[in-house]
């Protein structure tokens, strides 16, 4: 999972993270998601910028819990939509999301799905289940074809648990799913057939040979395509934020991006 969204602007921000009067390490917490690459490159630009780091990513739980005992300065934290929780009492900024998107071969004329109809097609105990393309209204030579489901592997990407827990009603997924180890490789499966549907960590970079889906919340709901304004508005249904948060006296070693 490439980390580019997240680890620019975070970087940016380090470079006014310690005050001239205060030497001691900035201690850092929060989601146990942005994985080792995100934590080597970190530690790294703190070794180059000789900026000392007490660097613990434990999880978003742990790094709130951290965060009220005061023993961090900056948490990190992946707040799901149904969880989200005021930070008054904090300085708190959004600056990246997680997201799932939907992508199906350039020859499906399928333009968006209801998360209703998501559901029944990946989902394995909902109350409406899709099989085939015809379930979706689709007609023609793809109108008895089987949907081919590809997806990012769990273990690769938080995007398949995030589409479990914020999305299905029983977080459990159908069989028959063929997981991907890479975007290359999921998106190049999805590619090479036009029956396929693949669940993607993010919006494919442009020139991939894969159309994005626009999602509604209800069935008979506007739906809206994954651009970036669009999740960030939360337009777009399916997104992780991802925050900085920090006590507003703190204000003097971690700045407002």
């Amino acid at each position: 999972m490439k980390k580019i969204l997240i680890l620019v602007p975070f970087f940016l921000l380090c470079r006014v993270f310690l005050s001239a009067e205060d030497d001691s390490a900035l201690r850092v917490g929060g989601s146990d998601f942005l994985g080792p690459a995100f934590l080597e490159a970190l530690e790294g630009f703190g070794r180059e910028e000789e900026i000392e780091l007490d660097i613990d990513l434990q999880g978003s739980y742990a790094a709130r819990t951290q965060l009220r005992a005061d023993r961090l300065d900056l948490a990190i934290l992946a707040v799901p939509s149904r969880e989200e929780e005021s930070f008054e009492e904090y300085q708190a900024h959004v600056f990246a999301y997680q997201t799932v998107v939907f992508g199906v071969h350039r020859d499906n004329p399928l333009n968006e799905l209801s998360l209703s109809q998501i559901r029944g097609v990946l989902g394995a105990e909902e109350q409406t289940s899709y099989t085939r393309w015809g379930d979706l209204g689709l007609g023609g030579d793809l109108r008895p074809r089987s949907i081919a489901l590809h997806s990012i592997a769990p273990g690769r990407n938080v995007a398949v648990d995030l589409f479990r827990f914020e999305v299905l009603r029983n977080p459990r997924l159908r069989g028959g799913i063929t997981y991907h180890e890479s975007m290359d490789g999921l998106v190049a499966a999805v590619d090479d057939s036009s029956a396929s549907l693949g669940l993607l960590p993010r919006i494919p970079s442009d020139g991939r040979p894969v159309r994005t889906l626009a999602l509604a919340e209800d069935d008979d709901g506007i739906a809206f395509g994954p651009s970036r304004e669009n999740i960030h508005s939360g337009d777009y249904p399916i997104r992780l934020p991802v925050y900085l948060v920090f006590r507003h006296e703190n204000v003097d070693r971690v700045r407002e991006l």
